[in-house]
């Protein structure tokens, strides 16, 4: 397990998910709002698939962070 250089504190692998995971989501809702917002249509079709497709990752990424329990 490595350490967090700053504090010294250990990282899990439950925390890296964690951490990508809600980036993850951060990602779905900004390719949702940008596919709203444009007034260009093919790119707000380019920003819903691309919202689709993250959600898609963030979902597989909670199933593995379920999966991978608390690690208590």
């Amino acid at each position: 397990m490595k350490t967090d250089n700053r504090h010294g504190l250990p990282i899990t692998e439950r925390d890296r998910m964690m951490r990508i995971w809600g980036r993850s989501m951060e990602l779905v809702k900004e390719f949702q709002t940008f596919s709203e917002e444009t007034d260009d249509p093919e790119m707000a079709e380019i920003f819903a698939e691309y919202a689709e497709d993250e959600g898609i990752h963030a979902s597989w990424l909670r199933e593995q962070i379920q999966r991978i329990g608390t690690g208590e």
